[in-house]
């Protein structure tokens, strides 16, 4: 008996494990940006939620962007590859540098989609330039994180960790 338990219960986890692996990559990714996410932490008004939906065929990323309350105008903001309370190098810019600039009020929407041709080298952390399909493993990973830089923060007002269900990856908490 116990052995047949042991056995349906190996059965369900690796079930569970294939049916997860198989998903990633797809669906809605979000975060939430707050300035205690920064490193170091920010003490600021400012909130932000961004969403990141890659295409079907995975070779685009819709992204929409929105925050509120910053205390400086925004100048940047972009997808880096990395964990939670550690910094990484810029995957692609969401708005600002090569993309148009951000919205100068203190709350605003950017709506972008970034393609492979978007997606910057990171050659110390093995990124390479237009590899579209390694970022989407990272952020299905929990290795993405956006942060929005302002003319009062020049590294960062609000960051937060792209992540999806069960509520985890979703801030730097």
């Amino acid at each position: 008996m116990l052995k047949t338990n042991l056995l349906r219960l190996s059965f369900l986890l690796g079930a569970t494990t294939l049916a997860l692996a198989e998903g990633q990559g797809k669906g809605e990714f979000k975060a939430n940006l707050t300035g205690y996410s920064e490193i170091p932490a920010v003490v600021t008004s400012g909130t932000g939620q961004l969403t990141v939906t890659p295409s079907s065929d995975q070779k685009s990323l819709d992204i929409t962007l929105k925050f509120a309350n910053l205390v400086g105008v925004a100048q940047t903001a972009s997808l880096y590859l990395g964990l939670p309370a550690t910094t990484g190098g810029a995957v692609a810019p969401i708005c600002g540098g090569t993309q148009p600039a951000c919205p100068t009020s203190a709350s605003g929407t950017v709506t972008v989609t970034l393609a492979a041709a978007d997606i910057e080298a990171i050659a110390a952390q093995g990124l390479a330039a237009g590899d579209i399909a390694s970022v989407i493993q990272a952020m299905a990973s929990g290795a993405l994180y956006v942060n929005l830089a302002t003319d009062k923060f020049a590294t960062g007002e609000i960051r937060g960790q792209l992540g999806r269900g069960l509520g985890l990856g979703h801030s730097d908490r």
